[in-house]
């Protein structure tokens, strides 16, 4: 910081080696979790670049994707847009769209555009992110693998059940392969699976892939998952009308919820929500109210 004050006071705000030192700060800022200095450091460093060198110079483009990757991690997705936008298309203009770098930002710009709402920009990206993962990185890196897994994600909640449902499947086949079949990232794309099959109507599969995991969770002796993975089995049972088998996993979560945080925690009231609408689809108003009335208690 003294260094950055001593330049600016002999040379000048906008002197390019004032510049890159108060980006080096800011960037040090970062490394010490401080992101609202470091952000206003990387935006005055970027100014002056853009004064010294013209606004489409290698330092600026670097500054520019600094200061949206640590706007973005601010959670203000708005303001980070253009800057990670202006970097990925000047990474992707100089270094080719199948470069790590560019790759990166690629995915960096869609997470804030589907954090702000443009979800159908963000899965392009992806997209395009994704095929360039497997030429760049190859079919089995776990990075493309977690990319095609978002991309999974994006187009389900865009409601493209088919694409979103292709996805998963080639996700999980690699998955299988490479880190086997009851591997944590795994089973969670297999979730991810039975819960996009329940919805779409496929119940008889969506419920044989819940069940795998929820045993797998029982044998690794993780209780937590073993609750989250009984929820997702007892919606797809009771898609199946299987009220019998669902309604003691659903009781046994709400109970464990209760025991781990409380009554009244978020956990728990939103246990006792999908409770309650497991009852109401059967017309069971009297167990229902009484769910509410004990999470008022």
């Amino acid at each position: 910081a003294a260094a950055v004050l001593e330049l600016e006071s002999a040379v000048g705000v906008e002197f390019r080696d004032t510049a890159l030192a108060r980006a080096r700060w800011a960037a040090l800022l970062l490394l010490g979790g401080k992101m609202i200095e470091a952000s206003a450091q990387f935006a005055a460093a970027l100014a002056s670049l853009e004064v010294s060198y013209g606004n489409t110079h290698p330092r600026c483009t670097q500054v520019a994707a600094a200061l949206g990757s640590c706007l973005a991690n601010m959670g203000k997705h708005t303001a980070a847009e253009p800057h990670l936008r202006r970097a990925f298309r000047a990474w992707e203009a100089s270094l080719g769209p199948e470069v790590s770098e560019t790759i990166g930002m690629q995915c960096e710009l869609a997470r804030s555009l589907k954090e702000i709402g443009k979800v159908e920009e963000a899965a392009s990206l992806f997209k395009q992110a994704v095929a360039s993962s497997k030429v760049a990185l190859g079919e089995n890196a776990s990075i493309t693998l977690e990319r095609a897994c978002y991309l999974g994600d994006l187009l389900h909640e865009l409601g493209h059940g088919e694409e979103a449902e292709q996805q998963y499947r080639w996700v999980q086949a690699k998955q299988r392969a490479c880190l086997g079949e009851k591997h944590p990232e795994t089973l969670e794309v297999q979730t991810k699976l039975g819960d996009l099959l329940t919805e779409t109507g496929s119940l008889e599969e969506a419920e044989k892939l819940h069940r795998e995991v929820w045993a797998a969770a029982q044998a690794e002796g993780n209780e937590a998952k073993a609750m989250a993975s009984a929820v997702h089995l007892a919606s797809a049972l009771q898609k199946r009308r299987k009220f019998a088998e669902a309604e003691p996993l659903l009781e046994a979560e709400l109970l464990w919820r209760e025991k781990v945080d409380g009554i009244g925690s978020e956990g728990f009231l939103a246990s006792v929500r999908n409770f309650a609408r497991f009852f109401e689809d059967q017309g069971r108003f009297i167990e229902c109210e009484a769910l509410y009335r004990r999470s008022l208690a």
